[in-house]
């Protein structure tokens, strides 16, 4: 009764990051708040796209000068797990906190 799943990510942030989590005792709604008491802003909902898929990416990657194609793209991938903690490091950048960098 008092068990909320996590992801590794988030299940990490509470025992190493000082996210806390209760549970509402009328709904079990788990609450997220800041180690410093102040609640964990809510994801934000993804924008909508019309349009072929990876229209948006194909256009950058097109400014940028690259070409992805059957050849130069091919996955070099042998079979190994993926090494989530690291890919994770690899590609994850913390933002600032726009609560906390707001002027008061």
């Amino acid at each position: 009764d008092n068990l909320v799943q996590l992801c590794r990510r988030h299940h990490r942030a509470v025992h190493e990051g000082g996210l806390r989590v209760k549970l509402d005792a009328a709904t079990g709604a788990a609450r997220f708040t800041l180690a410093d008491g102040r609640p964990l802003p809510e994801a934000p909902e993804s924008p909508g796209w019309i349009g072929p898929a990876l229209a948006p990416v194909d256009a950058r990657l097109a400014a940028s000068g690259v070409a992805i194609g059957p050849v130069s793209t091919a996955p070099r991938w042998d079979g190994e797990r993926l090494d989530l903690d690291w890919a994770i490091g690899v590609l994850w950048r913390p933002r600032k906190d726009p609560v906390a960098s707001a002027p008061a």
